[in-house]
């Protein structure tokens, strides 16, 4: 079974779970993803995005996707790293896609600390009740989240439960790199 549908199995029901590369410290796909958020470089997330979508579309377009959702970022974050990587990974998917994108459409409202430094438990406490429904479009009826990396699911979970409390639709999660 795929590794990252099992993170989410008896807690939510999804469609379809993608992840493109494997995270290992000192991989490769470390130094990416490092650039990528710590180095300024959002063009490597739009890119990156066009090259997944550009591999998925088929997929994504089967599966009935009709809003690409990025997870995003506290507004001080954001502020302090000048981009969401998540929402660049996003556009580079929804261009290649042609599915629509929102980067509003979801909210964080609680700003918490990295979830780098924080085990599995610590994960999913940081995760309870940050995000909300921000901006209402037409509701979706497939919401594909994104993120650069999925490590225990509970960022995307937490998104899922926020979205779910304000609209009926089904999901999908596809990241960047899975931490091993």
């Amino acid at each position: 079974m795929n590794p990252v549908y099992r993170l989410f199995e008896e807690r939510i029901e999804l469609s379809m779970a993608l992840t493109w590369l494997e995270f290992e410290k000192s991989s490769l796909t470390q130094k990416i993803i490092h650039e990528l958020k710590y180095h300024k470089n959002p063009g490597i997330g739009l890119l990156l995005g066009r090259i997944i979508g550009q591999r998925f579309k088929i997929l994504l377009k089967a599966e009935g996707i009709d809003l690409i959702v990025p997870v995003p970022l506290h507004w001080k974050r954001k502020v302090h790293r000048t981009y969401n990587q998540a929402e660049t990974i996003a556009k580079g998917i929804s261009r290649e896609s042609d599915i629509c994108y929102s980067g509003k459409f979801l909210k964080r409202i609680r700003q918490t600390p990295t979830q780098t430094t924080l085990n599995r438990h610590q994960r999913w406490l940081n995760m309870e009740e940050v995000f909300r429904v921000g901006h209402k479009t037409e509701a979706p009826k497939h919401v594909l989240l994104v993120d650069d990396v999925i490590t225990t699911g509970a960022t995307m979970e937490s998104c899922i439960n926020a979205i779910s409390k304000k609209v009926d639709c089904d999901f999908s999660v596809l990241s960047l790199a899975r931490s091993t």
